[in-house]
């Protein structure tokens, strides 16, 4: 067999799947930002290969891949301008596998989570809330002590609103208000937001978007844990919005 017969059977994979898939490219407004993926010619809704969000000057915010229109193999998202990392690990059949990491706002690595085993390997802000003291309901009655840990989203604190967009309320642009809206809820010991409420608002529509932005952030709780066990702990979620 000659060495151009190898190649061409190497390649010719390779050219048969180039053959079934088609790109596309998709240009948002608000946010601005363009999407360039690939489908399959015979099924236009199912995403193949590599997929890339490319923010200003075509940097690259998100690069991943697809399997039959599944996240699959390893994923990247960077914060925008495309230079800090923001978050990085592997799909299987769109299902996060392995251990991911997340990493603040600043760059630096916030958590660690290992989806496979379920577990939390690293979360930097268990140090730092080492002396703080948490609100803890305890069925009518609250408690204020310090807990082995806090509530902690699984994600980081990136990831609890994004992608999440807050629409500015139009009474509040007209008059030009600006501030920061506080949502309390109880992060309960199975992990799940409850009882949301407006703890401080600043009015002209901007409670209700708030309330609004908090209700749609994802059950990705780990519970806060007093000695050992899981408890119900009152978290607060600052919302800010600002007249351009």
């Amino acid at each position: 067999m000659t060495k151009t017969t190898i190649l061409f059977l190497i390649l010719l994979p390779s050219f048969l799947f180039a053959q079934g898939i088609k790109q596309i490219i998709v240009k948002h407004r608000n946010p601005w930002y363009t999407e360039t993926f690939y489908v399959l010619k015979s099924n236009k809704s199912v995403k193949q290969g590599n997929y890339q969000k490319l923010g200003y000057l075509n940097v690259v915010l998100i690069n991943g891949y697809y399997k039959q229109g599944l996240k699959d193999s390893t994923w990247t998202e960077h914060y925008w301008g495309g230079i800090k990392m923001k978050s990085k690990g592997s799909y299987l059949q769109d299902k996060k596998i392995g251990i991911w990491e997340y990493y603040d706002f600043n760059g630096a690595l916030e958590q660690q989570y290992d989806y496979s085993e379920s577990r939390l390997i690293f979360d930097k802000k268990i140090e730092l809330q080492k002396d703080n003291e948490f609100t803890v309901i305890a069925g009518s009655d609250t408690i204020k002590t310090k807990l082995d840990h806090g509530p902690i989203y699984i994600g980081g604190s990136a990831l609890m609103l994004d992608p999440i967009h807050i629409d500015f309320p139009k009474e509040a642009g007209e008059k030009k208000i600006s501030g920061t809206v506080y949502i309390s809820f109880v992060v309960d010991k199975n992990g799940k937001a409850v009882n949301h409420k407006v703890k401080k608002g600043i009015g002209y529509g901007c409670d209700e978007e708030a309330m609004r932005v908090v209700k749609l952030i994802p059950d990705s709780w780990i519970p806060g844990q007093l000695n050992g066990q899981a408890v119900d702990v009152l978290f607060i979620q600052p919302i800010g919005f600002k007249v351009n």
